[in-house]
């Protein structure tokens, strides 16, 4: 599962080396780089997860998530609307375990950081969670309110399609079944969500 791969948020950033190992740099003000401080690195990092693999990472605007390979999701960075998913709005300087039972106990496969939210893949069912601000219906539970826990997005409004991959903007997301379709939500002021 592990992948060598990058990620950009707002002012820091982040990379999964090929053997699996965390590198973080950037603004860490609000814990976003999971280094137990709010410094700042001006150079790559060394993430120390006590030998825990990381399958995947992603950064949002003020902070991070990242899969291990064993499919467990950790959170970090602000808290505020609940866009870590740990059922409050604290900040976490330190990569925080998301409880596998929010998930149905399924390993993770993929997570996305948007501005405020936070969208989730699991790997057995390809169920989506979403948690975090919703008042622009980016969380996809046909409301506009925050979410403090990771709440699963009605698989019927997926036309019962397994989805296979997730992407969260700024104040949308979209997802991709494995038919090919494609259903994006939230703010669509600037065409975004492709509906015409």
């Amino acid at each position: 599962r592990c992948r060598t791969m990058a990620a950009c948020g707002r002012q820091h950033a982040a990379a999964v080396t090929e053997d699996g190992k965390l590198l973080v740099w950037g603004d860490g003000s609000n814990g976003q780089l999971g280094l137990g401080d709010s410094s700042q690195r001006r150079a790559p990092t060394h993430l120390p997860l006590q030998r825990l693999a990381v399958g995947m990472v992603t950064c949002g605007k003020h902070h991070t998530g990242i899969v291990s390979e064993s499919g467990g999701l950790l959170m970090c960075g602000a808290g505020g609307d609940g866009r870590l998913g740990l059922g409050d709005e604290g900040d976490r300087t330190t990569p925080t375990l998301i409880d596998p039972a929010l998930l149905g106990h399924d390993a993770v496969l993929m997570v996305e950081c948007g501005a405020e939210h936070t969208a989730v893949l699991t790997e057995a069912e390809g169920r989506v969670f979403t948690f975090g601000a919703g008042e622009n219906g980016q969380l996809g539970h046909g409301e506009w309110q925050r979410r403090m826990v990771p709440t699963q997005v009605p698989v019927a409004w997926f036309n019962d399609e397994r989805i296979v991959m997730v992407a969260a903007g700024g104040w949308h997301t979209m997802a991709l079944s494995e038919e090919g379709h494609l259903f994006t939500w939230g703010s669509g002021g600037h065409g975004q969500l492709g509906h015409g």
